[in-house]
C-alpha cells in the first residue's frame, strides 16, 4: 500500500489552518476499508506534535 500525504498551511486571521489529505493507492488499499491502525496512529501523533510545537512557539513569540 502506498500513501501520499499532502500538507497545506493556510493563514486565517491570527491563526494557521493545518490540513492533511491522504491518498492510499495499490492493491491492498482497494481491499482495505481505510488505513491500517498503525498508519493512522503515526499520522495522529505527527499532527499532535505539529499542534503542540505551533502552540509552544506562539507562547514564545
Amino acid at each position: 500500500m502506498d500513501v501520499i500525504r499532502t500538507f497545506t498551511l493556510t493563514p486565517q486571521a491570527d491563526l494557521t489552518h493545518f490540513c492533511v489529505e491522504e491518498d492510499f493507492t495499490g492493491f491492498v488499499a482497494r481491499l482495505a476499508h481505510g488505513p491500517p491502525h498503525d498508519v493512522r496512529q503515526e499520522l495522529d501523533d505527527f499532527v499532535n506534535a505539529v499542534k503542540y510545537r505551533a502552540e509552544l512557539l506562539d507562547q514564545v513569540l
